[in-house]
């Protein structure tokens, strides 16, 4: 990795880890794309992981919540906030063995002076129950803010407002004690989709009635509204230990700027938040033991709308842990004073050698379980620490084992061998990975070098192989991997890499590839940020050239060059596909299609289709023979209908002169007179079944 060799474990991208309150071994942990997972034995050296999620329908995980009066009752909001958005809310009882099914969460603004606009949240950012009463359950989202008061069964939105906004991306919960309650949200524009990156105000509201009515509480800042103005994205954190008495529990408060680039300060609350202090925990003040890759207390660095992870110790509330980009942080004194703990790339001859322990760059969630053990979770999964609550920041040590297990990454693209290719070679196996680098297999082992690092985004390998002399293996002749902004090149099986953008504008960060033979020989495509453009690379070229041509609009019969629109807005692709046989996927759609059909009457007549005759086997022979009869006459009811309305249908086509546009283009006509011919022949069997069952076979031996 970037020069020099590491010994660790990797998942994917963590959302939220939930220990459980009494026993250490019990651990969930929330994973953005890969589901929730449990393990029982989180203290062992070796832990196994249980997968709860994986008939729920999406694994895309927003939030994961805790009942603090009981530890079984889970509550888990869909839709990873920064890729795939998926409406729902579901419930466990039994720790996660079952759910309930997902309530969707609708939020109703004002428009103009009398329309209304219904929005659907897609994100579950948060989730929090109330200590004091389980059956008040308050979740954030990308549409605002939702409440139940019957344990999660059912949700209503409540409206929140600034002094300039009414609509917000919301992001985070805290509870204060005495039924109060703060959250966070960054203002947001209703007209378009969601972005947890796109720039907007900090807001804070503040209730005092488990969550019924909130009031903005903006002037609880230094400064007030100007400063809620300078700040963005923001994340709560109480401290357990000061809830006994809400007049002085402590909450901190971390935010990053409007604009997402930069930590903004983390502020300190001893009164509930009625009022904040700045601790000034940003660019222009440095930790204890600086380094090149964290050199101030900017912890969450220019990605402030991303990374972001705050928690205080449950037992301390002077100790606090800040996540961000490169580093965690950590204070004893109650934010007065900070050291680096971890590093992304420690004793790296690229960095400086920094002498810190790994933890994977991009903090997202921290806690603690119940004998102290320390977690956070990033884009590379979960690390561990069993002495980062005490010990000298020099002394802490953390572990990536208990990713082991766990089946989370996040693949952007895989690319395998070429049925070409020679039998020996067949195990080349490759996976581009949310920051998590691209991924080649050694050998046909389980192993996965990393033989880029960052985000590894587009694949695409060349049909035709040479013998390594280093590897003594056959490797393909091009090995493309792209990151986002770049492509890059490899003629020795991955095991170096030259960037390859000669001829390329600007690319987006999802770079896409294939590759494709013709004629001139192995080729490959890839394609520009907006406006976009399709550059082609053939193998013996020195560089890509653009063949984006024109696109021909069918609705408006009019043409553009390149890939914008007839009104000139600019078009972005998000992926690139080879088109193989491009007709297969329709001929067995619709050869499904119409075997289905036409194959029902021959399967009437056999009797070989599914039969449940526990009902008739118990019967007299003529009860026997009645149900049979009633069930042939409802069959060839049935069957008319769908004849009558078969015919119609294919008369229309035929004499609108409707076609199927498809990669087979043919009269529509066509595929709809499979129902009536079959409805004719299904009826034709019912008739002679209804005349069998008139006049029974004779019994055998008569």
């Amino acid at each position: 990795m970037n020069g020099d060799v590491f010994h660790e474990i990797d998942s994917g991208r963590v959302r939220q880890i939930v220990a459980h309150p009494v026993d250490p071994n019990v651990l969930y942990l929330a994973t953005s794309g890969g589901g929730v997972w449990k393990t029982y034995n989180a203290t062992s050296p070796i832990i196994r992981w249980d997968p709860l999620t994986d008939a729920l329908g999406t694994t895309s995980v927003g939030a994961l919540a805790m009942d603090p009066s009981n530890p079984d009752i889970l509550f888990l909001g869909f839709g990873d906030p920064f890729d795939v958005q998926q409406p729902g809310l579901v419930r466990s009882t039994d720790g996660g063995g079952t759910w309930t099914a997902a309530a969707v969460l609708r939020a109703t603004y004002p428009v103009g002076t009398t329309g209304n606009v219904q929005l659907t949240a897609g994100s579950v950012t948060d989730v929090k129950v109330d200590p004091r009463n389980s059956q008040v359950v308050l979740a954030t989202t990308d549409v605002g803010l939702f409440r139940s008061i019957d344990g999660g069964a059912n949700f209503t939105h409540v409206p929140l407002a600034s002094l300039t906004h009414r609509f917000f991306f919301m992001w985070s919960l805290a509870y204060v004690g005495a039924d109060s309650w703060l959250v966070t949200g960054v203002s947001a524009d209703i007209d378009v989709p969601p972005n947890p990156a796109a720039a907007g105000s900090f807001a804070i509201w503040r209730s005092t009635d488990d969550g019924l009515t909130w009031g903005y509480a903006a002037a609880a800042l230094p400064g007030g509204e100007s400063t809620a103005g300078l700040a963005g994205r923001a994340t709560l954190a109480t401290a357990a230990s000061t809830l006994a008495d809400p007049a002085s529990t402590r909450v901190y408060l971390l935010t990053g700027t409007s604009n997402g680039i930069a930590q903004r300060d983390l502020l300190r609350s001893d009164d509930a938040g009625l009022t904040f202090l700045s601790l000034q925990v940003d660019n222009f003040h440095a930790p204890t033991n600086p380094n090149p890759d964290q050199r101030t207390l900017d912890i969450l660095n220019d990605q402030a709308w991303y990374n972001q992870a705050l928690l205080v110790d449950p037992a301390d509330p002077d100790t606090v842990f800040i996540g961000g980009q490169l580093s965690m942080a950590r204070s004893t004194d109650g934010g007065r004073t900070w050291s680096i703990l971890s590093n992304w790339l420690p004793h790296n001859s690229e960095n400086n050698n920094i002498d810190r322990p790994y933890v994977h760059a991009d903090l997202h969630a921290f806690a603690v379980g119940a004998d102290g053990t320390f977690y956070a979770g990033s884009d590379g999964g979960i690390a561990f620490s069993r002495n980062a609550l005490s010990v000298r920041p020099e002394d802490v040590v953390f572990d990536s084992a208990h990713n082991e297990g766990l089946v989370t990454h996040l693949a952007y693209s895989v690319v395998c061998a070429s049925p070409s290719w020679p039998a020996g070679a067949q195990g080349f196996l490759a996976g581009g990975l949310q920051d998590n680098g691209t991924r080649l297999r050694a050998g046909t082992s389980t192993t996965f070098n990393m033989v880029l690092g960052g985000d590894g985004i587009g694949l695409a390998v060349s049909n035709t192989v040479h013998r390594d002399p280093a590897l003594q293996i056959d490797v393909p002749d091009v090995f493309l991997a792209s990151v986002p902004g770049a492509v890059f090149r490899s003629g020795d099986g991955g095991q170096t890499f030259n960037r390859f953008t000669n001829g390329l504008a600007r690319l987006p960060f999802l770079v896409r590839m294939i590759g494709a033979t013709a004629a001139e020989g192995q080729y490959f495509l890839t394609f520009s940020g907006a406006p976009a453009g399709v550059y082609k690379w053939h193998v013996d070229d020195l560089s890509w050239s653009s063949v984006s041509g024109t696109l021909f609009w069918l609705d408006s019969g009019q043409s553009t060059t390149g890939f914008t629109t007839v009104d000139g807005a600019p078009i972005a692709l998000r992926n690139l596909a080879g088109t193989g046989f491009p007709w297969l996927i329709d001929a067995i759609e619709y050869g499904l299609f119409a075997g289905t059909f036409l194959a029902a009457p021959w399967v009437l007549r056999e009797g070989a289709h599914v039969r449940v005759d526990i009902v008739v086997t118990t019967l007299p022979p003529r009860g026997a023979t009645l149900i049979e009869t009633f069930a042939d006459l409802i069959g060839l009811a049935v069957c008319l209908v769908l004849l009558w309305y078969g015919v119609k249908v294919t008369l229309t086509a035929q004499a609108l002169g409707s076609m199927v546009l498809k990669s087979i283009i043919f009269p529509e006509w066509w595929a709809l007179a499979v129902v009536p011919v079959s409805s004719l022949l299904l009826a034709v069997e019912f008739v002679l079944r209804l005349r069998r069952a008139g006049h029974p076979a004779p019994a055998l031996g008569h």
